[in-house]
């Protein structure tokens, strides 16, 4: 220290004092210093991130420092510009200063641990006493570490179940972010961890062959490793993938079948076994499930219920071939995989062959007859299939010395399994008195013979006593004749005279009287009667003689008897309204009720619209007429009233709007005049002259009557002007009373019999009223109605699926063969035989005006029926004027005919369906031509017509015979104008 010259001597006095008492530290003499090594910058070099303490140590550097001077340096201290949060460590300065004789010292510095990447410079100062300051830098680079990328995997290996020493391959797919290379090592485990897993040697691809030869569990999962020597960091990195759980399995073993179920053939009702054979493999246990099958096929049998056994009886009640087969099942819980193995037996294939048998059947022994029986009845023998095979072919034959005395029908000639069919014997008609017997076998394809014996014992008869009290009145060109009834007469024989012991029989009747016609007035007629039964006729009666005579103009009655009131029915109340008047014209008892028309108007205005007036007659009468004036008609037809006569024979049920009123009065030329025409509504019985004539046309035909023919005639009457309404513009129904004792199955169909000797079907069918059997006949015309029994059978339709309808149509003349004995069912039906049918079907008069078509000439067979179809709007030709008559009418052709006469029949079509049109039920509905729709629709609803299966409906197809002649019937049936077909 200097102490300035001007300071005073009492300051150095002072300082002299201080010294002496407080010791003085040392100071560098003036000029002195010291200097620092290394001088200006030190670098301590690059370290790398993460650097350890060791490291940090080994980059320690030492500073010295060096006194320039003698004098001492004292309090030599070192500070780091960072402060506490500097990146050096620094030691103290050894010595903290630098005495005498002291020159140098030091201190070391090195880097903090953990400091982060980055380039550190800070300035470390030495100070010490007396000012004395040096500075050096000191500078560190802290490099950032860089690793190998942990590698990335995007598919993991993917455990499964396999079976036992089968392929399995594992794979695993990963990439790594830098430019390492990547490694792998598989490992197994015993258990779904990747810690303590065990390296599979040679494993070190992606890829990974699982051993599978050891049954059970097994756990894999891959290292992948990413080798970088680029990076200053981990050299090597690596992830494991997901555990891929291996389950490699052991299965049941399929069982071993040792003996096969054979093939076998048996007989209906035999016993039969089948068996099969079989082993374990592996120990475990073995089951059976048997299955049955339509068809040699393993693949889609049926499950036998409870058949579990190693053998199977076999039904065999019902014949065929059926398939058999085992599956037979091994059982074994002890392996890890699937427990059950199968393995199906051979197909056994059993055919068991019908047995051929039919029901017993007892001799048989027909009710007596006696003689001179006309007829017998047949005696019904019933055949039943007792056996399982169907039997074809079935005939029945007669043999013996009587055979040719009997008359046998055929059963159905197949024969289902239980089925039944029947067929008749009978005596023939006229045998002698005697005992007739038959030997009947039955025989069929396969059957053994089955034979029983038929008798018959036809006994004498009486002959019937001679007709008495005969009795002859004379008529104009006519003779009258009339006798007692003879107990035991069934018939009588009349016969005119012609000269000695000579007599031309006229007619054999029932009733016990008759007139002869057209005799010649002023000559003498000589008649006799014999009676007849079965037995045969009597001796002739005494001679009647007649002789006929001119009438006067009018003819009177024989008889008249006196007017009485009766009784008419205005829906169901009785009312005197009528005037009852009996006479005896022309040999027939005629009954007339005249309607009175007061009281019946003033029923009509209490009753409103659609009233029904009866007429009733409750006496017997071969004629009776309703009779009402024309003012009283028209009234009651514009109130749609319908008049009902009824007799003891037949009713006629007429609605009076069917009477063309204007077209008759004009014919009459009544000036309009209502009230001066009677309109005359009459049934009546035919005299003996033409009920002959229908027998006749009958016969001639090959049919037999039932019953009597009545006559419906509608007659209008002005003066001695008359004129018939013969034609209806719709059905008119008319009932026939069936005789006492006949069987209303006998009755086929109604027929008209023209007075021109033509004769044509009606719609006819057998209803019940009051326990009475009635045929109601509905027909357009008003003629002669008589009801027939008729048969029809054809070789080629016995079998046929239209057999039934093709056999009633034919019996009731509306479908003919094309021979006798052949109908042809599948061949294809013309137009012209379509239209002719339907009209038969319906019972349409012919039309014999000129023809509406070109191409049908007016002498071919078809002309009249055409005609007829055409003028009811039943058929229309084509656009060129064609009919096109020996063409193949098409399915849509024909239904269209059809749903024209359902508008004939009353038979509503598709306008009574709600719902969608049947048409479109159809899959091919589409080609039905839209002129055809409506009447296809038509037929369909109206149940005539149904498709060729459930979706196919076939409109351009042709109509077969056969199916013509089951829509025919469809339309009359579902018209509710004949009987249902019994099935």
């Amino acid at each position: 220290m200097r102490i300035k010259k001007k300071q005073g001597l009492a300051s150095l006095i002072i300082i002299a004092l201080l010294l002496t008492i407080i010791p003085v530290p040392l100071h560098a003499a003036p000029g002195t210093s010291f200097t620092v090594s290394p001088a200006g910058n030190l670098d301590l070099r690059t370290l790398t991130e993460g650097y350890s303490s060791t490291k940090a140590l080994e980059l320690q550097q030492y500073i010295t420092l060096t006194k320039v001077g003698s004098d001492a340096i004292t309090n030599l201290t070192a500070t780091l510009s960072g402060g506490p949060t500097s990146s050096f460590l620094i030691g103290t300065v050894n010595g903290n200063s630098l005495g005498a004789g002291v020159m140098s010292t030091s201190l070391n510095i090195r880097p903090k641990t953990n400091v982060p990447a980055g380039t550190y410079t800070e300035t470390l100062t030495f100070t010490a006493d007396g000012g004395l300051s040096e500075s050096i830098q000191v500078s560190l680079t802290v490099i950032e570490l860089v690793h190998a990328a942990t590698p990335a995997i995007h598919i993991q290996p993917i455990g499964e179940s396999v079976d036992k020493d089968s392929f399995l391959m594992l794979d695993v797919w990963a990439t790594v972010s830098d430019s390492g290379t990547l490694g792998y090592q598989w490992f197994s485990n015993t258990t779904n961890s990747t810690i303590d897993g065990t390296p599979i040697q040679d494993a070190n691809s992606e890829f990974f062959e699982v051993p599978t030869d050891t049954a059970g569990t097994t756990y894999y999962y891959v290292g992948v490793i990413n080798s970088n020597s680029t990076v200053n960091g981990t050299k090597f990195t690596s992830v494991f993938s997901d555990v891929a759980e291996v389950n490699v399995l052991v299965h049941a073993s399929a069982p071993s079948i040792t003996s096969e179920p054979a093939n076998e053939v048996v007989n209906t009702g035999d016993t039969l076994t089948l068996s099969v054979g079989a082993s374990s493999q592996d120990g475990g246990d073995l089951s059976y499930q048997w299955f049955s099958n339509t068809v040699n096929n393993a693949s889609e049998g049926t499950l036998i219920p409870g058949a579990e056994n190693a053998s199977l009886t076999i039904p065999t009640d019902a014949p065929g071939t059926f398939y058999y087969y085992a599956v037979v099942t091994n059982t074994n819980n002890s392996v890890n995989g699937v427990k059950t193995a199968t393995l199906n037996s051979q197909i056994a294939q059993v055919t068991i062959n019908p047995t051929y048998s039919i029901d017993p059947i007892a001799n048989q022994t027909a009710p007596e007859l006696v003689q001179g029986y006309t007829s017998s009845d047949p005696k019904i023998i019933t055949i039943k299939n007792s056996g399982t095979g169907s039997l074809t072919d079935t005939a029945v034959t007669l043999s013996g010395s009587d055979a040719d005395h009997f008359v046998v029908t055929q059963p159905d000639a197949a024969l289902a399994p239980g089925a039944t069919s029947s067929f008749t014997v009978s005596a023939k008609a006229g045998l002698a008195p005697g005992t007739y017997a038959v030997t009947v076998t039955i025989s069929a394809t396969n059957l053994t013979d089955e034979s029983f014996y038929f008798t018959q014992v036809v006994a004498a008869m009486e002959l019937p006593a001679i007709p008495q009290q005969t009795n002859g009145i004379a008529g104009n060109r006519q003779a009258s004749l009339s006798w007692e009834t003879v107990t035991g007469a069934t018939y009588y024989n009349v016969y005119r005279v012609t000269g000695v012991a000579e007599y031309e029989l006229l007619d054999t009747i029932t009733a016990t009287s008759y007139t002869v016609q057209n005799l010649t007035n002023g000559t003498t007629y000589g008649f006799v009667v014999a009676a007849g039964n079965n037995g045969g006729l009597s001796h002739y009666s005494n001679l009647i003689q007649v002789t006929p005579a001119a009438p006067p103009v009018f003819s009177p009655p024989l008889f008249q008897q006196a007017n009485e009131a009766v009784e008419v029915i205005v829906n169901g109340k009785a009312e005197k309204a009528g005037i009852l008047k009996k006479e005896f014209i022309n040999g027939q008892s005629v009954s007339t009720i005249m309607v009175d028309e007061g009281k019946i108007l003033e029923r009509l205005k209490a009753e409103g619209e659609n009233p029904v007036i009866t007429i009733p007659f409750t006496s017997n009468s071969d004629v009776v007429i309703g009779k009402l004036n024309g003012q009283l008609l028209k009234l009651m037809a514009d109130s749609q009233s319908i008049v009902v006569l009824r007799t003891q024979q037949a009713s006629y049920t007429l609605p009076l709007k069917e009477i063309n009123l204007a077209a008759l009065s004009q014919q009459l030329e009544a000036g309009g005049e209502l009230v001066d025409i009677d309109f005359l509504i009459e049934v009546a019985t035919l005299n003996n002259n033409d009920l002959h004539k229908v027998k006749e046309t009958i016969s001639a035909n090959g049919l037999a009557m039932v019953g009597s023919p009545i006559r419906f005639t509608v007659t209008a009457v002005s003066g001695d002007s008359s004129v018939e309404n013969t034609h209806f513009s719709t059905y008119v129904e008319r009932s026939l009373q069936l005789p006492e004792g006949i069987d209303p199955s006998k009755i086929t169909t109604g027929i008209i019999v023209g007075e021109d000797g033509s004769m044509r079907h009606v719609p006819t069918k057998i209803v019940t009223i009051n326990g009475q059997y009635f045929a109601q006949i509905n027909s357009m015309s008003n003629s002669v109605y008589a009801l027939i029994w008729n048969t029809a059978a054809y070789d080629d339709t016995t079998t046929h699926w239209a057999g039934k309808s093709i056999h009633n149509m034919g019996a009731r003349l509306i479908v003919n063969g094309i021979n006798e004995n052949q109908f042809a069912p599948d061949r294809s039906i013309t137009r012209a035989e379509f239209a002719a049918t339907v009209v038969r079907a319906l019972g349409l008069k012919l039309q014999t005006s000129q023809n509406s078509f070109k191409d049908v000439e007016q002498d071919v067979w078809y002309s009249n029926f055409v005609q007829t179809a055409s003028a009811y709007g039943l058929i229309n030709g084509f656009e060129d004027g064609t009919f096109r008559p020996q063409d193949s009418i098409t399915r849509q052709q024909g239904m269209l005919i059809l749903s024209k006469a359902m508008k004939l029949t009353g038979l509503r079509g598709a306008e009574s369906i709600s719902s969608i049109a049947k048409i479109h039920y159809y899959n091919d509905a589409e080609h039905v031509a839209a002129w055809a729709v409506a009447g296809v629709e038509d037929a369909l609803s109206g149940g005539i017509v149904s498709g060729k299966d459930s979706r196919i409906l076939a409109p351009q197809a042709d109509i077969t015979r056969a199916e013509a002649a089951v829509m025919i019937e469809r339309l009359l049936q579902n018209s509710s104008l004949i009987n249902e077909t019994s099935k």
